[in-house]
């Protein structure tokens, strides 16, 4: 959820900066990423920011529409006036990495573990901060779960059977519910893990020449230049290691 909102705010930084761009497709670029922000970007997605533990050297609430959003969600979560002084406490912890959070195991955890998850696994000094966070992060960025739920709504009610809506969203929600439930409880079930850091490193490492295909690529061009070579000037075809090390070693080396 966190993700998200930076990853959005630094395409800008890359358009900008981009030499792919005419001045007028920069500009329709920066338009079309501006329009869907305004979209995607709602204060479920500015707190998923905040309580984010990948962007704890980051000074989240200092920006004042990020700040507000992450307050509006706190004040419809934590309803309760006498829970908030508590909260802010917790928050201050957090954010200052005292406790727990300051701690190897928790840092180290930050680059390898989802977000709810690491929130699960280190928030309990925090209980507060902690169901907030858990409630905030583990929301789905992305259309899929309306679109599933609406496969679903569309699969309960029809025309033959007409359900009022309360009684459909009801049916709706235990069905969604028991089938979640079902698929977690397999053995074999695996959270998917998108490591959003990592993504850029892979592809450098990916593009980098592997030594065993440069070898062979090296061993091809040897034996087609034999091939081309030798017939034409000796005039045979059949193989010999000594003509192959006299003529087409040399000839590699001095051109390639």
């Amino acid at each position: 959820m966190g993700q998200l909102d930076w990853r959005c705010a630094q395409l800008y930084e890359v358009v900008d900066s981009s030499s792919l761009f005419t001045p007028a497709k920069r500009k329709a670029v920066s338009a079309a990423i501006k329009h869907r922000r305004g979209i995607m970007h709602t204060d479920m997605h500015r707190a998923g920011y905040v309580l984010d533990p990948a962007f704890l050297s980051h000074d989240t609430l200092a920006d004042e529409t990020v700040a507000d959003s992450f307050y509006n969600v706190v004040e419809k979560l934590i309803p309760e006036a006498d829970a908030r002084g508590p909260f802010r406490n917790e928050l201050e912890k957090y954010r200052q990495q005292q406790g727990i959070f300051a701690r190897s195991i928790a840092q180290d955890a930050i680059k390898t573990t989802p977000a709810h998850v690491w929130w699960n696994s280190y928030g309990a000094t925090t209980p507060l901060l902690q169901k907030l966070a858990i409630k905030v992060l583990s929301r789905g960025v992305s259309a899929c779960a309306c679109e599933r739920n609406w496969s679903t709504y569309d699969f309960i009610h029809s025309k033959r059977r007409n359900l009022r809506p309360g009684r459909a969203n009801d049916l709706v929600y235990v069905f969604s519910n028991l089938r979640l439930a079902k698929r977690i409880q397999d053995l074999d079930y695996q959270e998917v893990v998108l490591d959003w850091s990592d993504s850029e490193e892979e592809e450098e490492e990916d593009s980098k020449p592997q030594p065993l295909l440069c070898y062979l690529s090296v061993l091809y061009i040897l034996f087609a230049l034999y091939a081309v070579v030798v017939p034409n000037t000796l005039k045979t075809d059949k193989f010999d290691i000594n003509v192959f090390l006299a003529t087409i070693l040399p000839l590699f080396c001095q051109y390639f």
